[in-house]
């Protein structure tokens, strides 16, 4: 997103971007930020970043509340394909976050609203620098479990999903069609209505050519039952 934000770009640098809340307006915008190409799980390089649902009253608040959208649906995406790729492993129920982003509490209780998932986020700013400690002091024995969780481990935030799971799904339906609009930029079939009416021919004309055939059918289907009706009951 860093890089998307120039001088030129709607979207302000991240650093200087108002604080995000969860009860500011959503707008209902899908970011898709496929800029070098849709990597895990997809691997699509020729796939684009794309923005759905911008109007003229679109701020730059609700386009980086669809990016942080975004950062928790590929974190779905992810969760999913490995649980589709390793079925015997127990199914995921917590996740532990670090990094700059998980500073921001907002984005940490987003990520559990849209998995559905508790999660977990240790008080410091470095956990994967805490873990490397922790192996090195493992490995030369100058530490080890037992100490480390007396004098080591950090207190822990833990935040648990506030939605449904109707909610978490209707949101994903809409990015994975998003998503699959990215992922076929290149590739437009010959059946597609936006390239049939780009073409001059009508995205219609296989429904309205079939209408006189439809009709003949059921005209004469009708016509053979009145005709029954009526020798039965002796006009014939």
């Amino acid at each position: 997103v860093a890089s998307f934000c120039s001088v030129s770009s709607p979207v302000p640098p991240y650093g200087e971007s108002k604080p995000l809340t969860s009860s500011g307006p959503r707008g209902g915008v899908i970011f898709v930020p496929a800029f070098s190409g849709y990597y895990t799980p997809y691997w699509r390089y020729k796939a684009r970043g794309m923005m759905f649902g911008i109007t003229l009253q679109t701020t730059p608040q609700q386009i980086m509340y669809a990016a942080h959208e975004a950062i928790c649906h590929q974190v779905r995406e992810v969760l999913e394909s490995l649980a589709k790729d390793c079925p015997t492993w127990p199914r995921l129920t917590k996740l532990t976050v670090g990094g700059d982003l998980c500073e921001q509490r907002f984005l940490v209780q987003m990520l559990s609203d849209l998995n559905g998932l508790v999660v977990e986020r240790p008080q410091t700013s470095t956990p994967a620098c805490l873990g490397a400690m922790l192996a090195a002091g493992l490995a030369t024995e100058i530490l080890s479990i037992d100490q480390f969780r007396q004098n080591c481990v950090p207190p822990v935030d833990v935040f648990s999903t506030a939605y449904n799971s109707s909610q978490r799904d209707m949101k994903f339906r809409r990015w994975k069609m998003a998503v699959d609009r990215c992922l076929n930029f290149d590739s437009v079939s010959d059946s597609d209505p936006v390239k049939l009416i780009g073409d001059g021919r009508d995205p219609d004309s296989f429904v309205r050519c079939s209408i006189p055939g439809s009709v003949f059918i059921v005209s004469s289907f009708v016509l053979v039952v009145v005709a029954q009706l009526m020798k039965q009951n002796g006009f014939a």
